[in-house]
């Protein structure tokens, strides 16, 4: 009788140092999941809008990142699906505690600041703020030409019309703008909720049905 019980004893033992290990592991994989999958969400529904806040290269997305801390140092987490494995061993490694590994997510873009929030740009110098689809597209604007209209200072282009000329405004400058709230980057959070929810019921179930 006392062999069984040192046996089953032994058992336990080995599966108690399992659950941690296996919780762990599950725990960081849904969290490298939930901050890839806010990030697409974020990307799809909110990056795809007017100019100032679409998704571009080198545009405002790219200027958010993951990180997390191991040890007190900073280590930026890959985004790349192939390196996720990198990712999540990063995650890891951030606490014993699997309660207490966590991911950052942050831009230090002043830009991406004020389009959360709102705010007033000035700048020393008059800013080109572009009127139309046309302007947006422009890549160049050394062709074009100020042009001050009632009062106002413009870039444009002249077009001709037979014998007459009628200049195309593309730009108003201006040396302020006020920008209303339009990234929705916490509301997208708040609306990631549930799907948070989900990936951590996952890793848990995941973990029990591991023993």
């Amino acid at each position: 009788m006392d062999a069984v019980i040192e046996s089953n004893v032994i058992e336990v033992e080995a599966l108690m140092k399992k659950v941690p290990r296996a919780f762990k592991a599950n725990m960081a994989d849904a969290l490298d999941h939930s901050t890839r999958s806010f990030y697409k969400k974020f990307y799809e529904e909110r990056l795809q809008g007017e100019p100032g806040v679409k998704g571009s290269r080198g545009g405002i997305f790219n200027r958010f990142q993951r990180q997390t801390i191991i040890e007190g140092k900073v280590v930026n987490l890959r985004t790349a699906s192939k390196q996720r494995g990198a990712s999540v061993a990063a995650i890891s490694k951030s606490s014993d505690n699997p309660m207490e590994m966590k991911v950052e997510m942050f831009s230090k873009s002043e830009v991406a600041r004020v389009q959360e929030k709102g705010g007033k740009i000035t700048s020393k110098t008059a800013m080109p703020i572009p009127l139309n689809d046309t302007a947006r597209a422009m890549k160049d604007l050394s062709r074009l030409k100020p042009m001050k209209i009632n009062g106002v200072m413009f870039l444009g282009r002249k077009r001709n019309f037979g014998v007459s000329s009628k200049p195309e405004l593309l730009f108003i400058l201006k040396r302020s703008i006020n920008i209303r709230p339009k990234l929705g980057f916490y509301k997208t959070w708040d609306e990631h909720q549930q799907r948070n929810n989900e990936i951590f019921s996952d890793a848990v179930n995941k973990t029990l049905q591991g023993l």
